[in-house]
């Protein structure tokens, strides 16, 4: 698929999000026997093929007492998931509507989380973890709504170039990040950067996703990581 393609196919999914947002808003779902309302404006956490490889995934890197950040938390599935698991979660999200959605299903889910409103790691400052978690927004469009904001990425994928960027600087010497990304994207431009900063990139796992898509989940680690395994 050529790139016009791949952006008029983008919009196209970008719209078909907005309609399941629509259909969804306000009802009780549930995903993995979590119990999730879902918040208006809320990315949705169904019929949602990287939440779910996420989801499926995180049991293989999850222990006990492991400090967890869940960026771009949304609805806070992940968080709240792994929360469930034993881990010490920071939720993180840029929209208002995403943070009280995941204080409202933390409740629902009698879990406990630290949520903050940032920019990526802007508010983290000085905080490291064992394991970040992000399903990017993907698409390279600018939108300025809150779930245009949680589906598009900006320009040369902005959003998701920065958070690579910053990311050295919080994880633990140990530490993982997990991402997701769709091969609608220029996956081979975004890994280019994470190793062009000095970050390991390894493929995880993968799964099929839109027509003609496939959804890849990559760890991103320094150096220091593998020479200590």
């Amino acid at each position: 698929m050529n790139k016009a393609l791949r952006l008029l196919y983008a919009l196209f999914l970008t719209c078909l999000l907005r309609l399941l947002e629509l259909y969804l808003r306000t009802k009780i779902v549930r995903v993995r026997n979590l119990v999730l309302y879902m918040y208006p404006k809320v990315f949705p956490p169904i019929k949602n093929i990287s939440t779910e490889l996420l989801l499926k995934i995180l049991d293989s890197y999850l222990k006990q007492g492991i400090e967890m950040c869940d960026m771009g938390t949304g609805s806070g599935v992940l968080a709240i998931y792994a929360a469930k698991k034993g881990a010490k979660v920071i939720a993180v999200d840029i929209s208002d509507e995403s943070i009280r959605a995941t204080s409202i299903n933390a409740k629902l889910n009698n879990v406990q989380l630290r949520i903050i409103k940032s920019d990526l790691f802007k508010n983290l400052a000085g905080k490291k973890f064992d394991l970040i978690v992000f399903n990017p927004p993907y698409f390279p469009f600018n939108m300025k709504d809150a779930l245009g904001i949680a589906m598009c990425s900006g320009k040369k994928y902005s959003t998701i170039i920065r958070f690579i960027s910053q990311l050295p600087k919080h994880l633990k010497k140990d530490g993982k990040a997990l991402i997701t990304l769709s091969t609608l994207l220029d996956i081979d431009y975004i890994l280019s950067v994470a190793r062009r900063i000095g970050l390991r990139v390894e493929e995880v796992a993968k799964a099929p996703g839109s027509p003609g898509e496939e959804i890849i989940a990559y760890a991103l680690y320094c150096p220091s990581h593998l020479k200590s395994s």
